[in-house]
């Protein structure tokens, strides 16, 4: 039988967000979902992942797509959707798709380019190292050994370029930095082509220039003059992004809010914790551009991201998935809740506060 791949798993784990926990019992992996709690507080997605390289592990020839699939579609999981997605068909690897980046550099990635490329990652290193890869018993040992980003990053790629000899390419590098669940595409951009493509020349109508557009994006109440501003200023957030850069917020501005870890309320997780459905109806919301502002693009814009960024979430086939990918390990339900707010979109926040109440939070806060 095909042996599950691990960017499968990686895929899997990203889409199946809380709804691991009824997996793994489905899998009969109920002893271990305690455990995988404890060691992954507040990281759903890591949680999800972990589970299922375990229950790989345990069943070893028998953990098969067959298998998966059948568990995702049991009554009491009801994901038929992922079933048909990663257990259906032939092809199941999202590293085999075509990328959109043109003028990719040939050959191994230089030691040169490794030391640049380091100062570039934050905690995603260790998910670029599972895309190209590696297994986690050797990114394990590497955060053991490593606190800092930049060295943990280094290592995992200079690893990589020694494992991989002959293969460790550009090539391989951007496809695991443009995967899904990482995002990196500046960095993309910046090492693994020859010359940095302008993403902005696509989603600009032909005959109208940057200075246009910014006009544009004024009358849409997007602050384009504000993100100018700081890019003058030279002032930068100390929040990074779910891409591990920095986003740009005006001179002077408060950076986004560090989710509180005073207590157990759930809106202190990260926003990876919402399931699937919560996600599809913001997108429904938001995707419609208003004119008058309150879609996708004002949200970005609230979030800290320059025009640039703001343009290659509206060159997606779904905007506010992409952005809410992008931030995903950076923002919280709380500060998601806030800006929703903040750009008049009350009857979106009300499709996370009805998801906050299913959840049966026992915080203070919650039972007042």
């Amino acid at each position: 039988m095909e042996s599950i791949t691990t960017t499968c798993l990686i895929d899997l784990a990203f889409d199946l967000s809380v709804d691991w926990k009824t997996l793994a019992r489905v899998l009969g992996l109920s002893e271990e979902v305690s455990r995988i709690c404890d060691d992954y507080r507040r990281n759903v997605f890591e949680q999800a992942y972990r589970m299922l390289q375990t229950w790989k592990r345990k069943n070893g020839s028998r953990a098969t797509y067959q298998a998966l699939g059948d568990a995702l579609s049991h009554d009491v999981v009801s994901r038929n959707d992922l079933a048909q997605r990663y257990c259906a068909g032939r092809n199941r690897n999202s590293l085999d798709e075509e990328i959109d980046l043109k003028g990719l550099k040939a050959g191994e990635v230089s030691i040169s380019d490794v030391l640049s490329i380091a100062n570039n990652f934050g905690k995603e290193w260790v998910w670029v190292g599972r895309l190209l890869g590696l297994e986690d018993s050797l990114l394990d040992s590497i955060r053991d050994d490593h606190s800092q980003a930049y060295e943990c990053t280094y290592k995992m790629l200079e690893l990589w370029c020694k494992k991989k000899s002959g293969n460790a390419t550009y090539e391989c590098l951007a496809r695991a930095l443009l995967h899904r669940t990482v995002g990196m595409r500046e960095v993309a951009e910046k090492f693994c082509v020859e010359r940095r493509e302008k993403l902005i020349a696509s989603a600009v109508p032909s005959g109208e220039g940057i200075k246009s557009l910014d006009e544009k994006m004024k009358n849409l109440a997007l602050g384009s003059s504000t993100v100018s501003e700081s890019r003058a200023a030279g002032s930068w957030s100390e929040a990074p992004s779910a891409t591990g850069n920095k986003s740009p917020l005006a001179a002077g501005s408060a950076p986004p809010r560090v989710p509180e870890s005073t207590d157990d309320c759930i809106t202190k997780n990260f926003i990876t914790i919402l399931s699937f459905q919560v996600w599809r109806e913001l997108a429904i919301k938001l995707d419609p551009t208003r004119q008058l502002g309150g879609d996708y693009r004002h949200l970005a814009d609230e979030m800290g991201y320059n025009v640039d960024k703001i343009l290659y979430f509206q060159s997606r086939k779904d905007p506010t998935e992409a952005l809410l990918m992008d931030c995903a390990n950076s923002v919280s339900i709380d500060e998601l809740c806030n800006k929703l707010e903040t750009i008049g979109r009350s009857d979106a926040r009300k499709v996370v506060d009805e998801w906050i109440k299913s959840q049966d939070c026992k915080c203070a806060a919650c039972n007042i």
